[in-house]
């Protein structure tokens, strides 16, 4: 997983530099970048705690490109990893920073399972589309947060049962489609 998400984000950083890409162009790679980064950054901390190694120095790095996203979904991802070292203090950092970003005008945009919604899909549109400007994108808008199996060890264990939850009736009312 690692290899394949530094050869996938050297390909979009080569696309970037290419001068033959309009800036529309260049700001959705930057964008996809940002987002590889934070999975990048989260399995690679992953293997480190499960491993007990410390953190590469070029980590944070990773960290701070992602941060980039938008309002909370990677900086959930930093405050979960520094739970998961016991860097209680950090966590609690990074969490008083989400709240403080988030306010009425944030609107939360989430693909799982299909559902969509019109007016999230709207906005989502108007941030990255139609007037793009990185700066409203980050503060407008909080994608939901996901973790791969590979993130396993940035996850809080009171979250793992959320993950890996497949028990009795719970199935039955999974997918059910908001209303």
């Amino acid at each position: 997983m690692y290899t394949r998400l530094t050869n996938e984000i050297n390909i979009l950083e080569s696309l970037e530099i290419n001068a033959g890409t309009t800036q529309y162009d260049k700001n959705y790679i930057k964008f996809i970048l940002n987002c590889l980064m934070s999975v990048k950054a989260s399995v690679t901390s992953s293997f480190c705690i499960q491993s007990g190694q410390n953190l590469p120095p070029d980590i944070w790095q990773l960290y701070g490109e992602s941060l980039n996203v938008d309002v909370a979904s990677s900086k959930l991802k930093l405050a979960s990893m520094h739970y998961c070292r016991g860097e209680l203090r950090r966590a609690a950092s990074v969490l008083h920073e989400v709240e403080f970003d988030l306010d009425d005008s944030v609107e939360s945009v989430c693909g799982c399972r299909g559902r969509g919604n019109d007016k999230l899909s709207k906005a989502f549109c108007y941030y990255t589309v139609e007037n793009y400007s990185h700066e409203q994108l980050t503060k407008k808008l909080a994608f939901c947060v996901r973790f791969l199996r590979e993130e396993k060890f940035c996850v809080p264990p009171f979250l793992w049962c959320e993950m890996y939850r497949a028990v009795g009736d719970d199935i039955k009312h999974r997918n059910l489609p908001q209303r």
